[in-house]
């Protein structure tokens, strides 16, 4: 899958691009909010993997303006921080993320987290792609 990452620590982006190549993906990796939007606008990502505090452009902003496009695909947006709080979590959540990790990575747990986006991302595709769109299963 092709991934994009919003990092602005150079060591967690570092980390986390190898990590995800290890697990096959395709990555390309951003150094603030403000680049991975111009990615964004370039090119079709299915997902996005943002850090939250950023210069420029943070990561909750990023988010938004993903969500205020109306692309025919969906755009998984993952928001892996080290904001801990329950506050922090829902605003994310409210602000369009669709799955929230804290700092520091764990390989394990991200490659987990990215099965289960993949099989969202495929579920996102049965229903036209919209955010909300219903899947009809025949039993």
């Amino acid at each position: 899958m092709r991934i994009l990452i919003a990092e602005d620590d150079t060591i967690s982006r570092f980390f986390l691009e190898k990590t995800l190549q290890k697990l096959g993906h395709s990555v390309t990796s951003c150094k603030d909010g403000g680049e991975a939007w111009k990615a964004y606008m370039a090119t079709d990502y299915p997902m996005i993997i943002s850090d939250w505090m950023m210069p420029e452009t943070d990561g909750l902003e990023l988010c938004r303006r993903v969500r205020r496009q109306n692309r025919a695909s969906y755009c998984y947006f993952m928001m892996l921080t080290a904001r801990t709080s329950k506050t922090d979590f829902l605003e994310a959540m409210t602000a369009g993320a669709d799955d929230y990790l804290t700092k520091p990575l764990d390989a394990d747990e991200i490659e987990v987290r990215l099965r289960m986006a993949e099989r969202m991302l495929v579920l996102k595709g049965a229903s036209g792609g919209s955010p909300g769109g219903a899947v009809n299963f025949k039993l």
